[in-house]
């Protein structure tokens, strides 16, 4: 998985790349962001990486633009003993990555909000690691285990997003995203190419 995430990211680039270059009409815009929420919440999970998110987009028209999107969070349970006497702690590797459709409406020059959906695909790394001997345990799906160990390692996942851009220059912004993805809340900065 830690091959794919570079991977991903170059031929989004790639691809806005190509798309910027055959169409004069609109930009292309770089925007990385952290998750200002936790990707899994609860008593027993704690962050290990924040939500990190990285898009391309192109603005197509004056109010319409479309994005490349992937973000990547890890977390980790708090150690716990089963019955079996066994001390482990779960740990979750999340990506997600796909396509936003945003619609753009600007205030001033400087302030823009947006909304839009988004569709695309999320993989789930679950592991169970004996805290003993820092070995990964594979519980049959008869044991007691703090994961279902038949679910799935990814889904196609959908949502919808809002969020406000504030233009320093023309060319970076500050922005706020409130939506599904790897975070609910994202921040980060905008760069205009």
């Amino acid at each position: 998985m830690t091959k794919l995430f570079p991977l991903t990211i170059l031929c989004l680039l790639l691809i806005c790349s190509i798309l910027s270059a055959q169409s004069p009409i609109g930009h292309l815009t770089i925007t990385t962001g952290i998750g200002l929420t936790p990707t899994y919440v609860g008593k027993t999970a704690h962050t290990d990486i924040p939500a990190l998110s990285l898009q391309a987009g192109y603005r197509i028209s004056r109010s319409f633009s479309m994005q490349g999107f992937v973000g990547h969070s890890a977390s980790s349970s708090t150690p716990k003993a089963f019955s079996d006497g066994i001390e482990s702690q779960v740990s979750n590797k999340t990506t997600a990555f796909g396509l936003k459709a945003q619609w753009h409406r600007d205030f001033t020059d400087q302030l823009e909000m947006y909304g839009g959906v988004m569709l695309g695909y999320a993989t789930y790394k679950l592991k169970e690691i004996d805290l003993s001997n820092g070995k990964e345990i594979i519980r049959t799906t008869d044991a007691p285990s703090p994961y279902d160990p038949n679910a799935p390692d990814g889904q196609a996942i959908f949502g919808g997003f809002v969020g406000s851009k504030y233009w320093f220059t023309r060319h970076i912004s500050l922005f706020g995203e409130l939506g599904y993805g790897v975070s609910i809340l994202t921040a980060g900065f905008s760069f205009r190419l």
